[in-house]
């Protein structure tokens, strides 16, 4: 089962930033989009691109098994940490990893939210996109 970054449905949910190419080594994904008067296509993976590329932004699967080394040889401009990641046992109680105040947050949050627990749940991108769209209009 493909998930997360990895899944195609992922990458089609943002193409409203560009055409979403499968990179089929790496099982990773890039967003093609063209420079204003610019025709030119993209054909292969990274290492087939050569310098055909004006510029490339990739956010790398955090659950990938990337060395810091490997990403500086494929990318050797410039590497940038987006974000850190942090993976839990969700057996643990949730005192265990959420600080008091986010709990208290929660909480409240909860008073005014429906949670549905879905035993198998599957990506619902036309919902996930309008709950983006609402945030994005009151940021």
């Amino acid at each position: 089962m493909i998930t997360g970054y990895m899944h195609p449905g992922y990458a089609e949910s943002l193409a409203q930033f560009g055409t979403p190419r499968r990179l089929p080594r790496s099982s990773g994904w890039i967003l093609v989009r063209q420079i204003p008067g610019s025709d030119q296509q993209l054909y292969l993976d990274l290492e087939e691109m050569g310098d055909e590329l004006v510029s490339l932004a990739v956010v790398a699967d955090p659950f990938g098994h990337h060395r810091a080394s490997c990403l500086h040889e494929c990318f050797k401009d410039v590497v940038i940490p987006f974000k850190e990641h942090f993976v839990i046992d969700l057996k643990r109680s949730v005192d265990t990893f959420v600080c008091t105040h986010h709990r208290r947050y929660a909480r409240k949050a909860l008073r005014n939210l429906y949670v549905e627990r879905c035993d198998e749940p599957e990506i619902d991108f036309e919902s996930t996109d309008r709950a983006i769209k609402i945030i994005l209009k009151k940021l």
